[in-house]
């Protein structure tokens, strides 16, 4: 089934509007598709979903979604003016229900609250040193006398615990609403061990994500562990050498470098893994991993397409979101190009189609615009907001190997 909806800001392939166009959508077993007709020069143009509708952030949800990028910070970002830098680092990020964004940045935790990012600019808003300092060490205490070694990974949980896999630390810690920070699991020592809270091991946990039961499944050198909130530690997948292999338990082979997972999930999960060159799923039921879309090692490009169809230049970052009470899936957006000139780019789960949002294979920047007039140099992290509309994503005000990080908007 089918419905016209007048079109009044449509861009084209060369980013101008377009007047006097009739825009057709359907969704048909999870699939969505726009056909615009009449193009730019009164030609007619189709794009499905394989193509992707330039800026669509999630054409089966989201209706006005441009795939547009606002940075909201800049380099040397200080609270007060005078004060110290917000973001001296930064590699992971997550949104609690309310809209807050939390940063894992490396030695602290920051919360820059909704309203903060609803301004224009971040000069002179309001921003929340969650837990740690400056300083490096391991303390669990609250706010600002705790330390962390290298915060590298964070996730929100349904009731607003923040979890945070502390990578040179070998430790997951959570903390409180009010700031108090506690060991989840670890004993600090770096190896490899199930056991409960302090008799597990880890070896440099990167990446965290948590369902909707308040189980943490976390990143660790190839590895997919799982910890229960009573802190007991199993593995799912993954054998701790890189790989690629679909299969169950230790038998697959992972080169993950990102994992996301429906907050709201309670049983049967999906754990959805970024690799270098594929989107994966990891059944965290049965411990099957299976590639969705991309390909393994030399199989590199920015191919859009359906499943083995499309190619990723490595990703780096991956977040997803599920309307709740929905039939499907959900979508994913993953940052790709870990080496260069990275985007934006988005999975329909249901369809395995990959697609575009914002950002351009051909050159890196900082340069704010919709689709791929805007440029990224470096994305280590990406959140989605609760309802599925907005991305944050960490990017760098310089192009790697110097990483000066910022704070962009993608709607």
């Amino acid at each position: 089934m089918s419905t016209p909806e007048t079109n009044v800001g449509m861009n084209d392939d060369q980013g101008t509007v377009a007047a006097s166009r009739t825009r057709w959508k359907w969704v048909a077993a999870g699939v969505a598709a726009v056909v615009v007709v009449g193009g730019a020069l009164g030609t007619s143009a189709v794009r499905s979903s394989n193509e992707g509708v330039a800026g669509s952030l999630q054409a089966t949800t989201i209706e006005g979604g441009r795939g547009e990028v606002k940075t909201l910070t800049l380099e040397g970002w200080r609270i007060p003016a005078n004060g110290p830098l917000v973001l001296d680092s930064a590699e992971g990020s997550a949104v609690d229900a309310a809209g807050n964004l939390y940063i894992a940045a490396g030695t602290r935790v920051q919360k820059i609250t909704a309203a903060t990012l609803g301004n224009t600019t971040l000069a002179t808003a309001a921003n929340t040193t969650l837990a740690g300092t400056l300083s490096s060490g391991y303390v669990d205490a609250t706010g600002t006398a705790a330390r962390f070694k290298g915060a590298q990974g964070v996730a929100v949980g349904k009731d607003g615990t923040v979890y945070v896999a502390d990578a040179f630390d070998n430790r997951i810690r959570k903390i409180t609403a009010a700031g108090v920070v506690t060991t989840l699991a670890g004993s600090g020592v770096a190896g490899f061990a199930d056991g409960s809270g302090t008799a597990a091991k880890f070896n440099a946990p990167t990446k965290i994500a948590v369902d909707g039961s308040g189980i943490v499944y976390v990143l660790d050198k190839s590895r997919i562990r799982k910890i229960t909130p009573a802190g007991v530690v199993t593995t799912l997948a993954g054998n701790g050498s890189r790989g690629f292999a679909d299969g169950i338990g230790s038998a697959a082979g992972l080169d993950t470098r990102g994992i996301a997972i429906d907050r709201n999930c309670t049983s049967a999960c999906v754990l959805y893994l970024a690799d270098y060159f594929a989107i994966r799923s990891l059944d965290t039921t049965t411990g099957q991993v299976t590639t969705l879309a991309g390909n393994n090692y030399g199989g590199s490009g920015t191919a859009n397409g359906v499943g083995n169809t499309a190619f990723f230049n490595q990703l780096s970052a991956i977040t997803m979101h599920k309307d709740p009470g929905s039939v499907g899936p959900g979508v994913v957006w993953v940052a790709d190009g870990r080496n260069g000139n990275p985007v934006i780019r988005q999975f329909d789960i249901a369809s395995r189609t990959v697609t575009s949002v914002a950002g351009n294979t051909a050159s890196t920047g900082l340069v704010d615009g919709i689709g791929s007039a805007a440029k990224f140099n470096v994305l280590p992290g990406i959140s989605v907001t609760m309802d599925g509309k907005t991305l944050y994503a960490i990017d760098s005000a310089q192009p790697s190997p110097y990483f000066r990080p910022v704070i962009r908007k993608v709607t």
